[in-house]
């Protein structure tokens, strides 16, 4: 694979059971699989994170309200 201009890159840190329907919109919304050059998306396993704290409480504040 070559890179041979600059690219912009997005990192989405989500909750395991949410992160292949992710995926598959990002791709979908992209068209990566129809349109050449308009990027890839993959999917990583992280053993742990910091500096999500604040965060993590947002969201679990958002999810004990619906």
């Amino acid at each position: 694979m070559e890179i041979t201009a600059q690219r912009d890159m997005l990192l989405f840190l989500a909750e395991e059971h949410r992160s292949r329907h992710i995926l598959e919109a990002i791709a979908q919304v992209g068209e990566f699989d129809e349109t050449p050059g308009t990027g890839i998306a993959f999917q990583l396993d992280v053993e742990d994170a910091v500096g999500v704290k604040n965060q993590i409480k947002s969201l679990s504040d958002s999810a004990d309200q619906a």
